[in-house]
């Protein structure tokens, strides 16, 4: 379309597509997607139905979407343009360390559907990356979480061949806002799972613990333990004392849940180190079950 027509082409109320290429605190420049590459500007005031603080907080650079001409003028090659009708919602709290992958996610985004349109052939497997991609996937991540070692390079090549640098991609972006590394909180986050493990405590299994850890098997889980070994049977609670979930413990009494068992467990204060007698084995369901009569019971008075 030749310059002198373009006052014919675009009228005031048509709808044109139109690309962000700069946002502002006053509204957002934009250019249109046709070959005629027209200016134009989304005020604030015209970009929702609502006050409008921050404009970045509807709009990022590289959107394409569709405004309303308000105003035309074809010798100044300029539009003011309106998008309040579209009801526009608030994109996710700006996140200005991601824009470089946003981009870049846009970008590989357009090659693969140019490609896709040139090709007349299904596609059978995704496309593999070219070095020069991957180079800057690396890069990326090396700025984000540290230099990658060799082997988590091929590991993410090896993702990118099977999914695709697209979907690779879209995934990194999502994984990456909630993805925070600390060397600090993974090394404290290992000592705190050691520590709840209990194994600095020591634990003695009472033979009325074992009676009722044999009796409530068979009943319950079907488990004959006839022939099983008493001290087998101890070794297996303690077991289950170390792994197990700390849910209450106060200076004499813990309790511990484990799977389906529930260990009351009292201090034995003659002991030099720390050491809990389990004193009985119940079901987690029996366990429930009788703190619910008491709280039944006690709600009645």
């Amino acid at each position: 379309m030749i310059e002198e027509k373009l006052e014919n082409y675009y009228q005031e109320g048509q709808l044109v597509e139109v690309e962000i290429v700069n946002v502002k605190d006053f509204g957002a420049f934009t250019t249109t997607t046709d070959k005629n590459r027209v200016k134009g500007l989304i005020h604030k005031s015209e970009t929702a139905n609502e006050f409008v603080d921050n404009v970045k907080d509807y709009f990022e650079e590289e959107d394409v979407l569709e405004a309303r001409i308000i105003g035309w003028d074809p010798e100044e090659r300029q539009m003011s343009l309106s998008t309040k009708e579209f009801n526009l919602e608030k994109k996710p709290i700006n996140n200005h360390k991601n824009n470089r992958l946003l981009k870049f996610k846009r970008k590989l985004e357009q090659k693969e559907n140019s490609t896709e349109q040139r090709s007349q052939k299904k596609i059978s497997k995704p496309i593999k990356i070219n070095e020069e991609e991957f180079n800057q996937i690396v890069k990326y991540l090396n700025g984000k979480i540290g230099v990658l070692t060799p082997k988590a390079k091929e590991k993410i090549a090896s993702i990118i061949d099977k999914y695709g640098v697209f979907h690779f991609t879209r995934s990194l972006e999502k994984t990456l806002d909630d993805f925070e590394i600390d060397f600090g909180v993974i090394l404290s986050e290992q000592i705190k799972k050691d520590l709840e493990m209990n194994r600095f405590v020591g634990y003695t299994v009472s033979d009325h613990a074992v009676e009722n850890y044999i009796k409530r098997s068979e009943k319950y889980f079907d488990n004959q333990m006839e022939d099983k070994n008493r001290e087998d049977i101890k070794e297996s609670i303690k077991d289950m004392c170390y792994h197990g979930q700390v849910i209450v413990e106060t200076e004499d009494i813990k309790y511990i849940k484990y799977g389906n068992w529930f260990l009351p467990c009292n201090r034995v204060n003659n002991s030099e180190a720390e050491t809990w007698i389990i004193k009985s084995m119940l079901t987690w369901e029996m366990f429930k079950n009788n703190m619910q009569e008491k709280a039944d019971k006690y709600m009645s008075m």
